[in-house]
C-alpha cells in the first residue's frame, strides 16, 4: 500500500509526535537524530538524563558545538506508521527535529531523488519528495 504525504521543500517531511506535527529534516550528514530543547519542552516530552558513556557534545555542519542536554523516546508517525525512536536533545540547533543516519539506517529509509520519493521500512510507507528547482 502506498500512502502519500507531501514533503515540504527538499529534505523535509512532516512527522506527527503525539498530537503535534513537526517539520523534520532528513539529514544523511548527521550521525544521530536530534531535537531542539525548545520543541521538546513545548511538547512536554519526558526527558531522560544522560548516563555514563553517552555522547555529551555534537558538532553542527558549520563546526559549532552543540551540548547534549538529555534524550527522549519519541513515537514518530509517518502517514499512520508508528516508529519509536530515541533522539538527543540539544539547545542550539537550527531545526526542530533532525532525523539522522541512526534513524535512516534502522528504518531502511531510501531517499530517491530521481523518482522523487522517500521509502520507509522496506517500502511499507512511500512519501512523495518535493524537489525544488
Amino acid at each position: 500500500m502506498v500512502i502519500k504525504q507531501k514533503i515540504e521543500d527538499t529534505n523535509y517531511i512532516t512527522v506527527k509526535i503525539g498530537k503535534h506535527y513537526v517539520r523534520a529534516l532528513l539529514d544523511t550528514g548527521s550521525v544521530v537524530s536530534i531535537m531542539s530543547y525548545r520543541i521538546a519542552r513545548f511538547f512536554h516530552l519526558p526527558l531522560q538524563p544522560l548516563v555514563e558513556g553517552d555522547t555529551t557534545t555534537l558538532f553542527s555542519a558549520n563546526g559549532s558545538i552543540m551540548t547534549v542536554k538529555a534524550t527522549t523516546d519519541l513515537p514518530l508517525y509517518f502517514s499512520g506508521l508508528r516508529i519509536p525512536h530515541t533522539v538527543k536533545i540539544v539547545d542550539n540547533v537550527s531545526y526542530d527535529l533532525i532525523l539522522g543516519v541512526d534513524f535512516l539506517s534502522q528504518n531502511e529509509v531510501i531517499i530517491d531523488y530521481k523518482l522523487g520519493f522517500v521509502s520507509i521500512c522496506d517500502d511499507l510507507v512511500r512519501v512523495p519528495f518535493a524537489i525544488n528547482g
